[in-house]
């Protein structure tokens, strides 16, 4: 959120549910119990996948489609049980709260009303951390018990806020795209992206923001641990795509622009090899400077009644700095292909 200091109770609380896989699982299973027969006459008109590397400007657009007030989607709010939202939100009806800048220092506000990247708590849940290494997170598929479990928890959520649609943000669905491909259900998968160099800077600069927000804030080093959120910080982890990424990386460096421009590279030459009829992609230039004609497209394409409003930024961020060309080379072109499938 804004920042995290919480007080030794709500610690407490983060972690006796959140590191504690087999309390989470039972207060689903609970939960979905009890909430049987209400969510087998629940069903999702559509669902709504906002991914993309970060920095990319997901959370912006993740904001303008939760505002149009047609989508469930996981709150600030539902923290820590995430898995719970009907019962937990019964216990736990608090006042919203002030707006806040949120860590970033991007001047995105938040409170505990707005929607947040939390769903990746299930698909660690679930999958018991099998795909997130050492130095790295991996691809992997996901069965067709755990989807169907997805899908139960995707219903408990549109209840909880009596939804028919569903909304996640989640930049680590990349790695488990072709598996969420599959889901028997009316989907999208806004795919978000950004020219290669400016994105590797600003992941560079939010990565040494984080590291040392971390060393002074140990706990927020541990809710960013418990959630899945390895994008920068001390406990950064790479997506990787192959084996040589990690060898290439490791001889980069975090420090280095390289390694970030690197990492842009990895993941959006997989996403031009995993391009489908469900994915629409967005430039973040064109959320900066042409808001109004991505969210016109956004409304035709999602059926929305109402049209979502992208905040007009003063000025896009630049950033000034050296890189190997020869690699952003290679990014720009992979860049100027995904803008050859742009729709709008």
């Amino acid at each position: 959120m804004s920042d995290l200091k919480y007080n030794s109770i709500e610690k407490l609380t983060h972690r006796l549910y959140l590191n504690n896989y087999t309390l989470s699982r039972t207060s689903f299973y609970f939960e979905k119990e009890l909430y049987k027969s209400r969510i087998a006459n629940t069903e999702i008109d559509q669902v709504v996948f906002v991914t993309g590397l970060a920095r990319a400007g997901t959370t912006v657009l993740f904001n303008a489609l939760f505002q149009t007030n047609a989508y469930a989607s996981l709150k600030y709010s539902n923290m820590p049980l995430l898995l719970m939202p009907n019962l937990w939100h019964k216990l736990h009806n608090v006042k919203v709260s002030p707006l806040q800048e949120r860590i970033h220092g991007d001047g995105i506000m938040v409170n505990n009303d707005s929607p947040e990247a939390f769903d990746e708590y299930f698909w660690k849940v679930f999958l018991n951390d099998s795909y997130i290494k050492e130095n790295h997170l991996s691809l992997h598929e996901v069965s067709d018990k755990i989807l169907a479990e997805y899908v139960q928890f995707m219903k408990l959520v549109c209840f909880s806020q009596h939804k028919t649609n569903y909304l996640t943000k989640n930049n680590n669905n990349i790695l488990r795209i072709n598996s969420l491909q599959k889901l028997n259900l009316k989907k999208k998968i806004l795919l978000v992206y950004r020219h290669p160099l400016e994105h590797a800077m600003s992941l560079q600069k939010e990565h040494k923001l984080f590291s040392d927000y971390q060393k002074k804030e140990p706990f927020s080093l541990e809710y960013f641990d418990f959630l899945g959120h390895y994008e920068f910080g001390l406990h950064h982890k790479p997506f990787s795509f192959n084996e040589n990424d990690l060898s290439v990386l490791e001889d980069l460096g975090k420090d280095n622009t390289d390694y970030w421009l690197y990492c842009w590279k990895s993941y959006y030459k997989y996403i031009l090899e995993s391009i489908s009829g469900d994915m629409i992609l967005v430039a973040f230039d064109d959320l900066c400077n042409f808001p109004d004609r991505v969210t016109a497209y956004m409304k035709n394409q999602l059926n929305l009644n109402t049209l979502p409003v992208i905040p007009q930024r003063k000025k896009i961020t630049t950033y000034e700095g050296t890189c190997n060309q020869a690699l952003l080379s290679e990014c720009v072109e992979i860049y100027n292909q995904l803008n050859e499938f742009k729709q709008y």
